[in-house]
């Protein structure tokens, strides 16, 4: 499979939760495996459609909204709907205080 990344990826290790849009659900513990102002790499038990719409939850980054690009059961891949240069900022900031 080739990848047609717009974006640079950056491994990480960090927390989250996962919710879907539309639903009275608590958010689901995740990890983020990878990170990207394009989108993220997540492991989740929570089942998950592709193009669902998301909402990620980065522990005192914030919450990002993004749409479900593919299903590897644990993993998804997120496509965030912010502007890459709204999300730079987020990576950059993982980048800097962890």
């Amino acid at each position: 499979m080739s990848e047609h990344r717009q974006f640079d990826r950056k491994s990480v290790a960090l927390a989250g939760k996962i919710r879907v849009e539309g639903t009275d659900a608590d958010p689901t513990a995740c990890e983020i495996l990878d990170l990207s102002p394009g989108g993220a790499k997540v492991k989740t038990g929570k089942s998950l459609e592709k193009g669902a719409v998301v909402f990620l939850q980065i522990e005192k980054l914030g919450e990002y909204e993004a749409d479900i690009a593919w299903v590897r059961k644990p993993q998804v891949g997120l496509k965030f709907r912010a502007a890459p240069d709204v999300m730079a900022e987020v990576v950059m900031a993982i980048a800097i205080y962890g």
